[in-house]
């Protein structure tokens, strides 16, 4: 709300993620009282560790031939 008084909010892209973003948010709710915990804890755990190994050990930037 604060963003949209400011003017800080991208209104078409807003209209095309609230339309995805309500049913896949419900899905993934859904998902996750419906699966057994002990199925959930290994991926999410394997998401935890690659993402702190991609902050302690960031990629490169590539440069672009003429850029």
């Amino acid at each position: 709300l604060c963003h949209w008084r400011k003017g800080y909010l991208d209104v078409p892209t807003w209209k095309a993620a609230v339309p995805v973003a309500v049913p896949a948010a419900l899905a993934g709710a859904w998902i996750a009282t419906a699966v057994d915990v002990d199925l959930l804890r290994r991926p999410f755990g394997i998401y935890l560790l690659l993402s702190g190994l991609s902050l302690i050990f960031p990629q490169k930037d590539h440069k672009t031939p003429g850029g």
